[in-house]
């Protein structure tokens, strides 16, 4: 969101929900630890390539939310992110995603469950966990 602001691009529809892996993970492995490799670990799988390369870390977190689903894991979307309306003439605009089969997908309020909208961040579903598990953000 910071960045599309700095470049004067509106943030895409599509890219103003998600799913953080780790919630669903801690929510099936509950004393577990939330970082990629240990995420694998719990599964019993190898990290494929080398830590912090975007390919390598989406491919391993590919194979966690892989297991999630093969397990019924709830996948749903997580977290929202706050945003101002996109303003006329710039670029990106019109909220959608080019070539992209989720431009017409609403935020976490329309998948069922209650949504959350905590500014930049967002917010674990169900109010976010509590205790010292909660990791780096």
């Amino acid at each position: 969101r910071v960045e599309c602001a700095r470049k004067g691009i509106a943030l895409p529809l599509c890219l103003r929900s998600f799913l953080d892996v780790k919630v669903p993970f801690l929510e099936m492995v509950p004393h577990g630890t939330s970082s990629i490799a240990g995420m694998l670990r719990a599964f019993g799988m190898e990290q494929v390539g080398r830590s912090h390369s975007g390919i390598d870390d989406s491919r391993n977190i590919a194979q966690v939310l892989s297991r999630l689903l093969s397990q019924g894991a709830d996948t749903r979307c997580t977290h929202e992110v706050q945003f101002a309306p996109p303003q006329v003439g710039v670029e990106g605009g019109d909220g959608g995603c080019l070539g992209s089969e989720l431009s017409g997908v609403r935020g976490c309020g329309g998948s069922g469950k209650e949504g959350v909208a905590n500014g930049e961040k967002g917010g674990a579903r169900g109010g976010g966990r509590s205790g010292a598990r909660g990791g780096r953000r």
